[in-house]
């Protein structure tokens, strides 16, 4: 009988013993504090992580990239706006994809689209028998016709830009030579070439888009 008792009373302290680890345990397991007068969950809130950073990164860069493409039928230097995006982006988001090589490599296209544009008008604007003086005037003039239809948006700059192209070209040409039929026919080959160009920046510009966006991803 007292073998007995002395083993009750043995088993009993050993449960008051474990009682404070298997509470604890219980609490780390449900994330609840129990107490004899409140019972209430734990939240644990985490600071926004480095991943979820960088993805609103990216989606920035996207849609800075989206607007620069879109700048470049307008005459705008929308390639170079991608340049600078690129710089941007390496420079906040260290670590994150876009190096030195990606940034040099976009930025010698948009040189090279750049030098090609030049030739392309010239070489145009000549064929259709107008002088280099031509097409400097086509691209003063685009840029003005850019600025007047800013008002109007979307369409009225792309249309400002072509007839502004075409005006200067225009006038560049009838003032150099004095012949209305030579002068016109220069400001059709200066808008014709404006518009070849800007299709093959706009291409150009998509090329180094979807470069920077594969670099920072």
């Amino acid at each position: 009988m007292i073998c007995e008792l002395d083993a009750g009373v043995g088993e009993g302290a050993l449960d008051e013993l474990q009682a404070p680890r298997l509470a604890a345990s219980r609490r780390q397991k449900t994330g609840f504090i129990m107490n004899p007068n409140v019972r209430r969950s734990v939240v644990k809130t985490e600071p926004l992580g480095q991943v979820d950073l960088v993805t609103i990164a990216i989606v920035v860069l996207g849609v800075v990239l989206v607007c620069a493409l879109l700048m470049i039928p307008l005459g705008l230097p929308g390639t170079w706006a991608m340049v600078a995006a690129a710089v941007a982006y390496a420079l906040l988001v260290p670590h994150a994809g876009i190096g030195v090589i990606t940034i040099a490599a976009v930025a010698t296209i948009a040189l090279a689209a750049e030098l090609l544009e030049l030739g392309l008008n010239a070489s145009v604007t000549k064929r259709y028998g107008g002088s280099n003086r031509a097409a400097w005037g086509a691209v003063i003039g685009g840029f003005a016709g850019v600025i007047v239809g800013v008002p109007v948006p979307i369409v009225g700059p792309m249309l400002g830009g072509l007839t502004g192209a075409f005006v200067g070209a225009l006038i560049a040409e009838f003032a150099a030579a004095g012949d209305h039929r030579l002068a016109t026919r220069a400001a059709m080959g200066a808008l014709v070439a404006r518009i070849v160009s800007a299709a093959m920046k706009v291409a150009v510009g998509v090329v180094m888009a979807v470069w920077i966006m594969l670099a920072a991803i």
